[in-house]
């Protein structure tokens, strides 16, 4: 009764239902976060955040740059630093540069200046909140506006954190030009009732690599988090706070699941800084799932063991998993394409490969080039995260989708150098590619990102008149599969996960073996949904669980092959593989006695098959 209700109430609602996905105010497309590059007025953020919230964007992320080390030679020449110093009407040939100030200065209070370096970051930090030592360090108001931080490159105790006398220190040198984007980006997301996400200081970049800077890189971090809060709690409209708009921070580089390991350390220090903020901690990661020519080959079981270890030893809050399919170190192919040559498959990617490697074989398979899929991985990293999180350690799994090609045929500019949004010349993707990401991975996650906005989704090119922003907005209703199996052995209706799927009207092409040895292809509708399967389960909210009527009598089906389904007005398809041949698929001969009886009976006409109900062993996506 209650399946019907269901089937019913989208039935009456299916024309309102239908308007929404394909009218002005449509459903949100699935990808609601994106990395930007920084714009330094409001009105040219409240045009980009009117533009991203048109499509369902409702989360900004951002990078930021690197710390650098330095010399005093080349500090002295660096032209963000021609002002740094005691000059006399501002002319920096006329006085002392900040840099032999502080060697200077230092020196004089016993203090050992073994690192210079240097954060260019347009940041109008806070007097108050960013400088802790007034004694070692000052503010320098010129034609820009400097800061010099004092940082021990030793642990200190909180009682003598400025206590620096004999100590070796690392010196930072900070610039502002006088527009701080980021507080731009806040006041005007804050309209759009938008989430920003800031990106962590990126690691020191050192000509001397040996040297452990960790602890005055953790102080950097931490420092320029007090101010954060210092400032923006002190900024209200509307009753709150721009502080409140400011949901976290990401580390701003890449982590490959291989090296997880090496950044355990540093993540607990950081979820510990931001934890006091009452802010989240993200990561952006990526998996490489290529055997060919490696010496160490990563399975999807590798890389979900690395995740597990990961978020229980750093406590870390988001982890986002780019597909891999831009940078060719992942694919999008089923279990039946295992053997199916990449270029008759997705060309794409095999000129991607075959830039990366001119030597491979045009003959050469998923099976050949690939340990795993883009979507056996996902569905692995999905699996630990319900499992951590049933484990009282929550985190959320996001999906970073490539929005670009490792190529340089057509290239989308401008390229935003200072790194936040895409750096590199590349080549950029359509709105079928991020729907193809979205039909393999799309139902893992809790949310869908993309890197990058800035220029991908903005830019035109020789072969893409139409900015990708726009071929999203006016094809944003479009139906797209995530998911589809059975919907467990003892009922072998076929389930379809995906998005924009409209009820009672959305038709499916199921292909499917018969017991005859032949294909057959029908036409079947959906009678059972759940429309916030994607809330319920702490994924996509958009996510919509439907259950089809069966295209097939359960003695016509094979009890071995695979299914293959497309939805009418969708462009990619699903498919699985199954085999009901052998109770071995269900490790029965495992189970007690008892529970065999319990869960599975068999039947040997016309055909040996396995009927079994699920065992409570078994956890499943779906149920």
């Amino acid at each position: 009764m209650e399946r019907i209700q269901v089937a019913v109430f989208i039935l009456l609602t299916a024309p309102f239902y239908g308007y929404f996905v394909n009218g002005q105010d449509g459903t949100p497309y699935p990808v609601s976060a994106a990395w930007f590059a920084d714009r330094f007025t409001a009105l040219e953020w409240n045009k980009t955040l009117s533009e991203f919230h048109e499509i369902g964007g409702d989360t900004v992320l951002l990078r930021a740059p690197p710390v650098v080390v330095t010399s005093r030679d080349e500090l002295v020449v660096n032209p963000d630093f021609k002002w740094c110093g005691n000059f006399t009407n501002d002319n920096p040939g006329d006085g002392v540069h900040c840099v032999d100030e502080a060697m200077s200065e230092l020196s004089a209070l016993d203090v050992k200046v073994s690192v210079l370096s240097t954060y260019q970051y347009e940041e109008g930090y806070d007097e108050d909140s960013i400088i802790l030592c007034p004694q070692y360090e000052k503010k320098i108001v010129t034609s820009r506006i400097y800061y010099r931080l004092v940082l021990p490159l030793d642990v200190t105790l909180p009682h003598d954190a400025c206590n620096l006398k004999g100590k070796d220190v690392m010196v930072v040198f900070t610039s502002f030009a006088g527009i701080d984007p980021h507080e731009l980006l806040l006041e005007e997301a804050k309209h759009y009732n938008m989430s920003v996400y800031f990106g962590l200081p990126r690691p020191i970049i050192t000509s001397s690599p040996g040297r452990n800077l960790k602890v005055p890189y953790v102080d950097l971090v931490k420092r320029i988090l007090a101010d954060h809060k210092f400032r923006f709690s002190g900024i209200t409209t509307n009753n709150s706070t721009l502080y409140s708009v400011l949901k976290g921070y990401f580390y701003s580089d890449d982590i490959s699941f291989n090296e997880f390991q090496n950044y355990i350390d540093i993540f607990t220090s950081f979820q510990s800084a931001t934890l006091a903020m009452n802010k989240t901690l993200g990561v952006s990661s990526y998996t490489k799932a290529v055997k060919y020519q490696q010496t160490y080959i990563s399975s999807a079981e590798d890389f979900a063991s690395a995740l597990t270890h990961f978020v229980n030893s750093t406590k870390v809050d988001i982890v986002s998993v780019r597909d891999g399919r831009g940078a060719g170190n992942g694919a999008m192919f089923w279990e039946t394409q295992q053997n199916a040559r990449i270029q008759d498959v997705d060309n794409g990617l095999y000129k991607l490969i075959q830039y990366q490697h001119p030597d491979i074989s045009e003959n050469v398979t998923f099976g050949d080039y690939f340990a795993t899929s883009i979507c056996q991985t996902f569905d692995m990293l999905a699996e630990v995260q319900t499992n951590v999180s049933n484990l009282a350690q929550h985190f959320d799994l996001w999906l970073n989708i490539e929005a670009y090609d490792y190529l340089h045929d057509d290239p989308c500019l401008p390229v935003d150098r200072a790194g936040s949004g895409m750096s590199q010349m590349v080549d950029r993707v359509t709105k079928s590619r991020l729907d193809w990401v979205l039909t393999h991975a799309g139902s893992a996650v809790k949310k869908v990102a993309t890197f990058a906005w800035d220029p991908l989704f903005t830019c035109t090119t020789k072969k893409y008149k139409a900015r990708l922003e726009y071929q999203v907005k006016n094809d944003i209703g479009r139906p797209i599969m995530a998911h589809c199996q059975f919907h467990s052995s003892f009922n072998r209706s076929v389930v379809i996960i995906g998005f924009n799927l409209l009820g009672l009207t959305q038709a499916f092409q199921v292909n499917w073996p018969d017991v005859n040895g032949h294909r057959q292809t029908s036409e079947v509708h959906g009678y059972y949904f759940e429309s916030a399967w994607g809330i319920e389960h702490n994924r996509v909210p958009g996510l919509i669980y439907t259950q089809l009527y069966d295209a097939y009598g359960i003695m016509s089906l094979a009890p071995k092959g695979y299914v293959k389904i497309t939805v009418n007005g969708g462009i990619h398809g699903c498919s699985f593989k199954y085999d009901y041949t052998s109770s071995d698929m269900y490790d029965v001969a495992s189970y007690p006695k008892e529970e065999r009886k319990k869960y599975y009976y068999f039947n040997e006409y016309p055909v040996r098959r396995v009927y079994g109900q699920n065992s409570p062993r078994k956890t499943q996506l779906l149920l």
